[in-house]
């Protein structure tokens, strides 16, 4: 589809506000109201199933046809959108399956796929989309598990795409919670589960006997494994996409006004609530975002997507284009080409086509795209590059038209099958045009599937360098016009990793400054080769000598100087004072040094001999057919004005592929440069505090040091390097500054608390409260103090913080660094007298040593009683629990009129099911589940669990319920399990959302294990188990599980089968 100017602006300035190569990233919304560009890879490692390719595909016409239903009462109507095309990139393994094209793509498939489609590492079977830009912005990408998409069903599975979709364009968050919880929360003296709409019925129970839950009765938190259930035939139920996909009727989003059963619930402790503005429902999250704000206004878009399938090949033609003018004499053409030095010899892959291109006032083209398969093509190449000298102007956009044309662009009618790769080294502005300016650049390659990065060299640079790589998913980077050389070295050698699949690129290590003396003493530097990077070789590449130094490379502390198995290779320059050594042969992975010792010869003056020297150490991988642990970055934004409110982030993680390779634990650390030097240096986190949005994801966070980078407008290089468990280095790119508020940026307050909670000891009369502590501005430093105040009015408190009652111990508190755990301990009756008998409100605030105070903190509701709906919600009292023993579980009436076993699915005297486990054990991790109505079921396994007919018990309420003989609650239970292979009888009941995929409800076959299970309110009048419509399982109809007692008099046991594949993203 031909873009129009204004989606071409549109795009430009999306691209600059939000880090362009992040993962809606190609996906463009066009003038018919319909996404196109979507990608979905499949990874290489799942088994070719076209049955279950088709399935897919099914799934995203439904979902498309979901999103244009859920996206129009956004904008009131105005406005509905749905997917247009998505394109499926397959491995070369199902190309005997028929694929229909070839087709070349710009990078490793692996990083421009939207969806991913993976065999998990660690067997999980649970979507997941990284969000740590936070509340509204885009994720980083979607990882669908191959499991999750053969088990669940097109329309779920839909739902599933439609829910992830949101996260990943839009910046929608979850309404449910994950393994952590909170599943349940207090207000008005009732304990509520979190869900986002009083109008979904269910029950909790345990999430493996599927007995009742316990509340603790001195801290009255729920038992960890306690689940809300939902009732599955609930079909006119509203609710929220973002809280179930499980339920059929669940067809919008929340809103803050409207319906009742979608009106967004303020008060459940969910991530949404977490991390999106107070109040805010998922309707205006996205009514906030540039599609809604800005896109066409379409009512009625057509839903049918256009399908393709192809075979991606990584495009690997490299268009080098480098900067000569005047103003690149000297030193600045020296880092140029001893930075082209580097990615020339050695980390540019074998199988790269590199063309050449210098300009000044005109263009020339020194070599056309040629591979660089043997020394002597390298070696052309970097004699090219070594003879260039500076002069005349700078004519940019004729030379970047120049490397387009070479790439096969037509530049009158580009188009987004011309791909590639273009690199752009630059130190000024544009000042010279003889057809195409810089500008009319960005517009074209917008259109196309270049990709371009950019080095802008020195603060002089063009500033639409950045609009030209954000628009294009590359990278802006920025290298000191007169610093060491380090900054540009690893920039090119990262865009030499995306040329490459990853088993193949080079992988930089460490970058370093040394300092050797005058008397020949070697210089050392010390480094770890861990087992990912243990291949065929290690190399250093140094600058900095007067000769090729003398370097000598070896294992410490053993002291060798070589190991047995590898060959010294040692290149030099001696014009540019630059050294390659070069290790070959298996590198044993250990703690190594690299020596350096300059030993000037009889025509050199000691005074002459060069004593600091940048260090790059670069390592290959070990296996073809397994990644390297690489470092990966990114910032929050490109460019900015900088004053009090500015928020400004880098990110970055370590990872072993593209899917679920996260490593962690890390150590991750950033710097700031700018052309003068070094700004900062800090360390980034994986806490869930201040710019780190979700903990133990894998990804690190930490807000820019915007306090310190006050100085005139200009740009900043950011750099990465992880410490631990791996030696490694990259760049997160260019942060420009555009305008600074010097006077405003001082009073930058501490980060928001999001993180704040509390329990009770309901025996003592005591409130622990917890939370991470934030710095004095954002996350740097240390917070003066914390402010902690309470309310039994909820709204006041948000709304009249410094008017309500405060914690006065708060006071007491230490002051402590950025990310370390805060707890403060009082005794109610001391702090707050007048509030044990109700439900109240805490929230905590942070002051720094200017006296400006941060945002206020998620609100914590705590209560000091037993909740008064227990009985209505089937939790017990700790101790007083109505499931007795393993051998003989019982449930109150009031809750559920039948139980039938967790080991069989058998309901009634007449009844016997067999059920898959099968299908038990692909259940995930979410927070809520569907609950089945089926009476019964009969399903093949061989780990079926068949139940006798003729055995069966009643069932007594141990809170003394009492029901007629004609209502007596019947339970069928297991006398002998029977089980095939190696597994016992499987529970046929329903997982609830946080249940990993490899947990199943198991008893060993010796045993006849019996637990009671939380019941839907459909039954069949075959059915002998009743109950009065007085003791149903009723609840409140505003704030709990309701259900009314004409839904059903008599039930019937959970059919797992509703539930066999329930998700949640891991909180």
């Amino acid at each position: 589809m031909k873009l129009m100017n204004c989606e071409l602006i549109w795009i430009i300035l999306s691209a600059l506000l939000c880090c362009g190569q992040l993962g809606s990233s190609g996906i463009e919304l066009g003038s018919d109201g319909r996404f196109s560009g979507i990608r979905v890879s499949i990874d290489s490692g799942v088994p070719v199933n076209r049955t279950a390719l088709g399935k897919l595909k099914t799934a995203f016409q439904l979902a498309s046809e979901l999103l244009a239903v859920a996206t129009k009462p956004v904008m009131n109507g105005r406005k509905s959108y749905a997917f247009g095309s998505v394109k499926f990139l397959l491995p070369d393994s199902w190309s005997s399956a028929g694929l229909p094209s070839r087709f070349g793509i710009s990078g490793r498939q692996d990083e421009l796929a939207h969806f991913r489609v993976h065999n998990a590492q660690d067997g999980s079977q649970e979507p997941w989309t990284p969000q740590p830009l936070g509340c509204g912005k885009p994720g980083l990408f979607t990882l669908l598990p191959w499991p999750a998409v053969t088990a669940l069903d097109e329309e779920t599975l839909s739902r599933v795409i439609l829910r992830e979709f949101s996260r990943l364009r839009w910046g929608a968050f979850a309404e449910f919670n994950g393994h952590a919880g909170p599943h349940g929360y207090v207000s008005g003296n009732r304990l509520h589960p979190v869900r986002c709409s009083a109008a979904l019925s269910g029950i909790f129970a345990h999430n493996e006997t599927y007995g009742r839950c316990k509340i603790d009765r001195e801290t009255l938190t729920l038992e960890p494994n306690c689940r809300f259930f939902l009732y599955p035939d609930q079909p006119t139920a509203e609710a929220s996409l973002m809280y179930t996909v499980y339920i059929g009727a669940v067809r919008h989003f929340c809103a803050s006004v409207g319906q009742s059963g979608l009106a967004h619930n303020p008060d459940a402790p969910n991530p949404h609530y977490r991390h999106c503005p107070a109040g805010a429902s998922v309707r205006d999250v996205l009514a906030g975002h540039e599609d809604f704000r800005f896109g066409p206004e379409i009512t009625d878009p057509d839903t049918k997507i256009n399908f393709t399938e192809v075979t991606p090949i990584i495009d690997r033609r490299l268009v080098v284009v480098m900067d000569v003018s005047r103003s690149m004499r000297g030193q600045p053409l020296d880092k140029m080409k001893q930075s082209m030095q580097n990615l020339l010899s050695q980390q540019l892959a074998d199988d790269v086509q590199c063309a050449l291109i210098s300009y000044s006032t005109s263009v020339h083209i020194l070599a056309p795209l040629r591979q660089l398969n043997s020394s002597e093509a390298r070696q052309a190449h970097w004699g090219l590059v070594r003879s260039l000298t500076a002069s005349g102007v700078t004519a940019t956009g004729d030379a970047m038209a120049a490397a387009l044309e070479l790439l096969g662009c037509n530049l009158t009618q580009p188009s987004r099958s011309n791909t590639g790769q273009v690199l752009l080294i630059t130190d000024g502005e544009e000042n010279h045009q003889l057809r195409y300016s810089l500008s009319d650049i960005v517009r074209i390659a917008a259109q196309t599937s270049v990709t371009v990065d950019t080095v802008a060299f020195g603060r002089l640079a063009d500033t639409r360098l950045a609009r030209l790589s954000a628009t294009t998913g590359g990278t802006a980077h920025f290298s000191r016009f007169l610093g060491p050389v380090n900054d540009m070295v690893e920039s090119l050698g990262q865009v030499a990793g995306r040329m490459a699949d990853s088993p193949d690129a080079w992988v930089n290590l460490i970058s370093s400054q040394l300092r050797s003396s005058r008397n020949a003493t070697p210089a050392a530097l010390s480094f770890t080769v861990d087992s990912s990077v243990s291949g065929a070789g290690l190399q250093a590449f140094v600058i900095g000598a007067v000769r090729p130094a003398r370097v000598l490379l070896h294992l410490a502390p053993v002291g060798d100087a070589l190991d047995a198995a590898v060959e010294e290779d040692l290149q030099g320059d001696v014009q540019l004072g630059s050294g390659l050594l070069r290790l070959k042969g298996r590198i044993r992975p250990g703690r190594w040094k690299l020596y350096v010792s300059v030993l000037p010869t009889a025509s050199q003056s000691e005074a002459a001999t060069s004593l600091y020297h940048s260090v790059l150490i670069s390592g290959q991988p070990a296996a073809s057919d397994w990644p390297p642990v690489r470092l990966t970055g990114f910032l929050s934004q490109l460019e900015a004005r900088l004053d009090s409110s500015s928020r400004h982030s880098v990110h970055a993680y370590l990872h072993r592929g593209s899917a679920d390779g996260f490593v962690r634990p890390a150590e991750l650390w950033a710097s700031v440069e700018s052309d003068d030097g070094t700004v900062a240096n800090f360390q980034l986190f994986d806490h869930g505090a201040g710019a780190d949005v979700s903990p133990n994801d894998g990804i690190y966070s930490a807000y820019l040091p915007l306090h310190r980078m006050s100085g005139p407008p200009q740009d900043y290089s950011v750099r990465l390097r992880s410490l631990s468990p791996v030696d490694r280095v990259a760049s997160a790119g260019k942060f420009t500054v555009t305008a600074v508020d010097s006077v405003d940026l001082a009073r930058l307050p501490p980060t928001r608390v999001t993180d704040f909670g509390c329990t009770v000891n309901a025996t003592s009369g005591r409130l622990r409260m917890r939370w991470t502590s934030v710095g004095d501005q954002l996350d740097s430093g240390a917070a003066s103090r914390y402010l902690i105040r309470a309310s039994a009015n909820r709204s006041l408190l948000e709304l009249d913080f410094a008017s309500a009652d405060d914690v006065g111990a708060a006071a007491q508190l230490p002051s402590v660094p950025s990310g370390q755990p805060m707890t403060l301990e009082v005794a109610a009756a001391d702090e707050l007298p007048s509030y044990p008998s109700v439900t109240f409100y805490l929230a905590v605030r942070a002051n720094n040593s200017a006296g400006v105070l941060s945002q206020l903190s998620n609100v914590a509701a705590v209560q000091l009683t037993m909740p008064d709906n227990l009985a209505e919600i089937g939790v017990d009292v700790g101790g007083e629990s109505s499931t007795s023993s393993t051998e003989s579980s019982t449930t109150s009436s009031s809750e559920s009129s039948t139980a039938s076993s967790t080991e069989s699915s058998t309901t009634s005297s007449t009844e016997s099911s067999t059920t898959s486990s099968t299908e038990s054990s692909t259940t995930s991790s979410s927070e809520s589940s569907t609950a089945s109505t089926t009476e019964s079921s009969t399903k093949s396994s061989s780990e079926s669990s068949t139940t006798s007919s003729s055995e069966s018990s009643t069932t007594s309420s141990s809170e003394s319920s009492t029901t007629s003989s004609s209502e007596s609650s019947t339970a069928s239970t297991t006398e002998s399990s029977t089980t095939s292979s190696s597994e016992s009888s499987t529970a046929s009941t329903p997982k609830s959302h946080t249940t990993s995929s490899s947990e199943s409800s198991t008893t060993s076959s010796s045993e006849s294990s019996t637990a009671s299970t939380p019941k839907s309110h459909t039954t069949s009048s075959s059915e002998s188990s009743t109950t009065s419509s007085s003791e149903s399982s009723t609840t409140s109809s505003s704030e709990s599980s309701t259900t009314s007692s004409t839904e059903s008099s008599t039930t019937t046991g959970l059919d797992s089968s509703k539930h066999s594949q329930s998700w949640c993203h891991t909180w």
